[in-house]
């Protein structure tokens, strides 16, 4: 996957050869150059996805053209590559994105992807987390997999499931925030007000 070594930024929009402008660290912002995207006018619960700023971890080819599609929609997409998937490394993106997606493939194994998981949860559990896989049957938009991530994406992920699993995943999220709040308040889940 000699092409991810690096994205670089095209004034026509996001490409992965031949633009313009390179980032270094392995890591670059594909911004929309203003022209109407497909889901750009659409509102989600944070707004519209043109206000959207979203950080890939991403090493396979599905995961990086799924932040090719969400770019392409009129969102600013931070994507990082296998090599900087330490919290330490990606914390500036992690702190301006709205929205996290993990490709579970840039990880060697399952332990490491959970143990990457739940340190970005304990350290940034107001960030509604994507978690894309191979592996998954089929995708998952309840909050069983509240510890590690809000929505689990079956790959390959069609734009239009995107556009809902970042709804859901914020939604998710806040449900997260509110069992964490209890917990740390000594209620219960079931108490009124979490």
């Amino acid at each position: 996957m000699e092409h991810l070594a690096h994205i670089e930024i095209n004034r026509t929009g996001p490409s992965l050869a031949g633009a313009s402008q390179v980032f270094g660290r392995n890591e670059g912002r594909i911004v929309p150059d203003g022209q109407s995207g497909a889901g750009q006018g659409r509102r989600h619960s944070f707004g519209l996805l043109s206000d959207l700023t979203a950080l890939f971890i991403a090493s396979s080819d599905q995961g990086v053209a799924l932040a090719s599609d969400l770019s392409e929609a009129g969102a600013t997409v931070i994507l990082c590559t296998k090599r900087h998937t330490t919290i330490h490394a990606l914390w500036a993106d992690v702190a301006q994105a709205q929205v996290i997606f993990i490709d579970a493939d840039t990880f060697d194994d399952t332990g490491k992807l959970v143990d990457f998981c739940m340190k970005l949860r304990s350290l940034a559990p107001d960030k509604p987390t994507i978690l894309q896989s191979a592996v998954v049957g089929q995708n998952d938009f309840t909050t069983e997999r509240m510890s590690i991530c809000d929505v689990t994406l079956s790959k390959p992920t069609s734009r239009a499931v995107l556009h809902y699993a970042i709804d859901v995943a914020v939604e998710n999220n806040a449900r997260y925030r509110a069992l964490l709040c209890c917990q740390k308040d000594g209620s219960s889940a079931t108490s009124e007000g979490c």
